[in-house]
């Protein structure tokens, strides 16, 4: 690899263009923490209900937030980004359901609507207030900053 990227440099420097810029750690940590992701089955890719060209990431970034909820009501964090992103149809027993079948959890549709209720669909609008609302905002800005990836 240094090799390459020796060679790939000599060559723009011989043509007086530019050389990249290169985060090297940046890019091994972003890569290890997704081999802490789960790994999924097709027929859990195929049911999973998420419209994105590449679901079974979209689930790797579920189960690697997942790792970081303290409550149940915690997977509004994720239920509203996905909303948010259209990667999901807006009915919350879709999610549940989903969630429920490929996390082995068991959240129920009516909870997380009383929650979604309580909060509001706009992220940006739940309340620093609030200490659940606040920890829910950092999940979602978490997982939107691992969907990016």
């Amino acid at each position: 690899v240094c090799s390459n990227v020796r060679t790939e440099e000599s060559y723009l420097a011989e043509a007086n263009t530019p050389l990249p810029i290169r985060d090297f750690m940046g890019e091994e940590k972003k890569k290890v923490e997704y081999d802490n992701a789960r790994t999924f089955t097709e027929d859990e890719i195929n049911v999973c209900g998420i419209n994105d060209p590449n679901p079974g990431k979209v689930l790797q970034a579920i189960s690697l937030i997942q790792q970081k909820m303290t409550a149940d009501n915690d997977w509004i964090a994720v239920y509203a980004v996905l909303l948010e992103r259209r990667l999901i149809s807006p009915t919350m027993t879709t999610f549940c359901t989903m969630i429920n079948r490929i996390f082995k959890v068991n959240i129920r549709n009516r909870y997380l609507s009383g929650v979604l209720r309580d909060h509001g669909e706009d992220i940006a609008k739940w309340s620093d207030h609030y200490e659940d609302q606040r920890r829910h905002r950092q999940l979602a800005k978490e997982f939107e900053e691992i969907l990016d990836r």
